[in-house]
């Protein structure tokens, strides 16, 4: 039974870690993304300023 509690309590652990991992992955990569595509809507809104 000892046995069978601790599994128990260590695959929730288990199950956690990776989608913290996930998470962080998942923010590490999108912050790139995301950094393009506000520079590339603030010179659409430059450009657009200049045109008019």
């Amino acid at each position: 039974m000892a046995r069978h509690r601790v599994g128990g309590l260590e695959s929730p652990v288990r199950v956690i870690d990776p989608h913290v991992a996930g998470g962080r992955a998942a923010v590490q990569h999108l912050v790139p993304r995301l950094r393009k595509a506000a520079l590339y809507l603030f010179f659409e809104l430059v450009s657009r300023m200049v045109r008019s």
